[in-house]
């Protein structure tokens, strides 16, 4: 994280769905936040040192839930170079609702 809590790899606003937004392949120590069309942010996806996601903020989707809450992505026991030459991972993302961590990860 670079100061105030921003990402040294800097913050990129993208528009689109839940599930749109890449797990691996951003750049490096980065953040994407999702806006749907309308411009309200949907969530927000924290990436590491190799461009793989390893937290995501949800402000709003459907189902039964406090919003906004976070997921963290499990740790990746193996990276591989895909067929562009990046690096990629065998990720997933965890089920379990988080409070949001808004100390490490502001919003």
């Amino acid at each position: 994280m670079g100061a105030g809590g921003i990402p040294s790899g800097g913050i990129t606003k993208r528009f689109g769905r839940i599930g749109s937004l890449p797990r691996f392949g951003a750049k490096p120590n980065s953040r994407i936040d999702l806006y749907n069309y309308e411009g309200k942010r949907i969530q927000s996806r924290w990436y590491d040192a190799n461009g793989i996601a390893f937290r995501n903020r949800d402000y709003n989707h459907g189902g039964q839930c406090d919003f906004p809450h976070d997921h963290t992505w499990s740790a990746y026991r193996e990276t591989y170079i895909d067929e562009n030459g990046n690096i990629a991972a065998y990720i997933f993302r965890s089920e379990e609702h988080e409070a949001p961590d808004f100390f490490h990860y502001p919003a």
